[in-house]
């Protein structure tokens, strides 16, 4: 677990589109993938995190880490913008992580799927936050879907964190579990026979699993 707090194992910055970050083994980082966009103008497109292990993620002394982080603020005029991010059939375990997915505010952040994944031992914020990082919210959050997701261990379990001034249209949380998913070990993390994951999800148009079996 790092003690450092700028040590992310991947940061998609600048102007992105069509990046697949998929079948990655994130271990012992502060934060799994971080999304920069602080110059301007940039925008992030079509971006697709998928099947990959996020292995003690976190901070020693636990504060402001995350699973996946869009956390970059801008002075208005806001003209960032972070479209069409896919984080599905990942598999994610907190080592001091104060996270799971925090959208910031103060950007223009929509279009954000959420699917079948696996979340352990989350603190603080929880497994889901809208946080604002610049004392006014002053960008767009739209469109967030969050669906077939196992929570364990976690503050609040499926509870998710949002600022009081920030305004979040169209959030659709469905289909969320607290179970134990049932590793065959903390070192192994295929999924038990009886794991109620197992058949859990929703089809997302992925045909193979981690191990790139059907």
């Amino acid at each position: 677990t790092e003690e450092s707090h700028l040590s992310n194992a991947i940061t998609v910055e600048g102007t992105c589109e069509y990046v697949k970050i998929e079948r990655n083994l994130f271990e012992n980082y502060a934060i799994g993938v971080f999304a920069s966009i602080l110059q301007s103008p940039r925008y992030h497109n079509d971006i697709r995190v998928r099947y990959n292990l996020f292995k003690n993620i976190g901070y020693t002394n636990t504060y402001w880490s995350f699973f996946v982080n869009f956390s970059n603020t801008l002075a208005p005029p806001i003209t960032n913008t972070c479209t069409n991010w896919y984080i599905d059939n990942n598999t994610m375990i907190g080592s001091g992580v104060y996270g799971g997915v925090m959208i910031s505010a103060n950007n223009v952040i929509s279009n954000v799927w959420i699917r079948n994944n696996i979340m352990t031992n989350v603190n603080g914020y929880g497994w889901l936050a809208f946080m604002n990082l610049e004392g006014t919210a002053q960008g767009e959050v739209e469109n967030i879907t969050a669906t077939n997701n196992i929570v364990y261990n976690s503050t609040g379990n499926l509870t998710y964190t949002k600022e009081a001034d920030v305004d979040v249209t169209n959030l659709t949380l469905a289909n969320n579990l607290t179970s134990n998913p049932l590793f065959k070990s903390a070192d192994n993390l295929r999924l038990q026979s009886t794991s109620p994951a197992i058949n859990a999800g929703i089809d997302v148009g992925l045909t193979t699993d981690y191990d790139g079996r059907a």
